[in-house]
């Protein structure tokens, strides 16, 4: 299991658009032309890149694979199965997550929250939690990144909180719904919080920043 970050503070994103861009297949280009600003247009495509230069590496450089996508939306390997991966992008960061068993990860980046807008979103004992937290803005996106990283695990969205919903254990990482466990870790990492669920246990991993050297290494394999 790994998890990668592209941080466009830290590496030439906007300048490598093009080369980005002429690396993905016809559908991906136009997904993220789609996009009205160019900052969107950057993130669509550098998360698509970013998707299939870690599957080329994992599956083997000469390797022939199709993105492929669930009815609902949820991205995979068609001819590797067994390989799961996940995406998510916000403020500064592009978060690839990667591993043998069913995943999923969500970043947000920390800003202030009005909790009165997502009550139909939050449990009764999570708007409890978070009015005694001492910083109520990190544990709102902790608490919300959680959901949205198991969500994207499932495939299936996130109920509302009825009896179909699942049930988070936040001080012990874990996660139940229909007698099935998930397991899940955060992460803070330079003002973003960043979450990863899985079907397995998390194993004692830290995210990893792309170095301007592997970005220009990914760039170079893909022309």
């Amino acid at each position: 299991m790994e998890i990668l970050i592209a941080d466009d503070r830290k590496l030439p994103l906007a300048e490598s658009y093009q080369t980005i861009l002429a690396a993905l297949p016809e559908e991906e280009r136009l997904r993220a032309e789609k996009y009205y600003r160019q900052a969107d247009r950057l993130r669509c495509a550098a998360g698509a890149f970013l998707i299939r230069q870690c599957v080329k590496n994992a599956c083997g450089i000469n390797a022939r694979f199709t993105i492929a996508r669930s009815e609902h939306g949820k991205p995979y390997v068609r001819e590797y199965p067994a390989l799961h991966f996940s995406l998510s992008h916000s403020g500064n960061m592009i978060v690839y997550a990667q591993a043998d068993c069913a995943a999923g990860v969500d970043a947000e980046k920390i800003s202030a929250v009005r909790l009165s807008d997502y009550d139909a979103f939050l449990s009764d004992a999570e708007l409890l939690r978070l009015r005694n937290e001492k910083s109520p803005d990190a544990e709102f996106f902790r608490i919300w990144t959680v959901k949205e990283a198991f969500a994207k695990k499932t495939g299936l969205g996130l109920p509302l909180y009825d009896r179909d919903a699942p049930a988070f254990d936040y001080d012990r990482g874990r996660a139940a719904l229909h007698g099935q466990t998930s397991y899940f870790r955060t992460f803070r990492l330079d003002g973003h919080i960043i979450s990863i669920c899985a079907d397995s246990e998390i194993p004692d991993i830290r995210p990893h920043f792309i170095t301007k050297a592997e970005w220009a290494e990914m760039l170079t394999e893909s022309i």
